[in-house]
């Protein structure tokens, strides 16, 4: 598979049918997959966690999601499609219905959306998937899962944000064993159970989700949102400016 490698981190070349691809290659083979999805803010940050940026280097497929990974491509003349986690959670687990496989869902409890309510909405969209969810702390492992583990699921979905949810799945994917495919997702589900409307369509096509997102976090998250647009849209832009043109001189 071709990638366009931005700031050190490996990101996977493909539109939504070679995704839709690699989904159905990685849940029918013997081994176990998992998948990351970069923006600028999870390269920002692997940039000061050697771990992390390990991890994401290590994934099965780095789907890129953030008109920065796009524009910064540009600069290779490659073009990347942006696929979002939302929507890229929302095709999985139809699929999982239709080919009735186990959706496995280790949920932030500290997140905006609870296991139950998670449950709720999944089983009255999707009324024959099998799915089960633990809500965890972030310093929690595989041995805490129990619901998940009786279940035994082919997919993990992993919602407790970056970079503990790829650094979770890293080290305790062999745990859950007959899981074929793992992705952490974020905040995805808090769009399905409504904790967070979705940016109107012109403005995803736009890439421009995080003006939208400015006005609908509570006040006190106001300050902190804006801090992460600013390293997404300035800090981010430098950096890689600096990275692709001027480190041969430094």
């Amino acid at each position: 598979m071709n990638i366009v490698n931005i700031l050190g981190i490996n990101i996977s070349i493909v539109n939504k049918e070679d995704v839709f691809g690699k989904v159905n290659e990685f849940l029918d083979s013997n081994k176990q997959h998992y998948i990351v999805t970069p923006n600028p803010e999870i390269i920002l940050t692997s940039l000061k966690d050697e771990e992390y940026f390990y991890v994401l280097n290590k994934a099965d497929l780095a789907i890129p999601d953030g008109i920065g990974l796009k524009f910064a491509a540009w600069n290779f003349l490659v073009n990347i499609t942006r696929t979002t986690g939302a929507d890229l959670t929302g095709w999985i687990i139809k699929l999982a219905e239709e080919r009735k496989l186990k959706v496995g869902i280790v949920n932030f409890q500290g997140g905006l959306s609870n296991g139950d309510n998670i449950k709720n909405i999944l089983r009255k969209k999707y009324p024959n998937l099998q799915l089960e969810i633990d809500d965890i702390d972030r310093d929690k492992r595989a041995e805490d899962c129990k619901n998940i583990i009786k279940l035994k699921p082919q997919i993990l979905f992993v919602t407790l944000g970056a970079p503990y949810q790829e650094k979770f799945i890293f080290h305790n994917l062999s745990k859950f064993y007959s899981v074929r495919l793992a992705i952490g997702i974020g905040g995805s589900f808090d769009f399905l159970t409504g904790r967070i409307k979705r940016a109107p369509q012109i403005m995803r096509f736009f890439g421009v989700e995080w003006l939208w997102r400015i006005f609908q976090e509570p006040r006190g998250k106001k300050i902190w949102r804006l801090k992460r647009i600013f390293n997404a849209v300035i800090i981010f832009p430098i950096k890689f400016i600096i990275w692709r043109y001027f480190k041969k001189f430094l």
